[in-house]
């Protein structure tokens, strides 16, 4: 685990419901607009929240 995430982070859940869902999409959305960091928004564990979060976001969202 990266030091900027807690162990109880759960990758995709941005809106911190305790699931990843298409609900989590708006808040994806909102994290890449206004540039803020959150360590369930950063899917390919880069430290950033940036576009490349996206197409692993999409693909843990298609094992729902």
């Amino acid at each position: 685990i990266p030091a900027t995430m807690s162990s109880d982070v759960v990758i995709g859940d941005i809106n911190g419901d305790g699931q990843v869902t298409l609900l989590d999409v708006q808040a994806c959305v909102d994290l890449l607009i206004r540039g803020e960091f959150s360590a369930a928004g950063d899917f390919d564990q880069d430290g950033l929240v940036t576009l490349l979060d996206i197409a692993p976001f999409v693909k843990l969202l298609g094992g729902i």
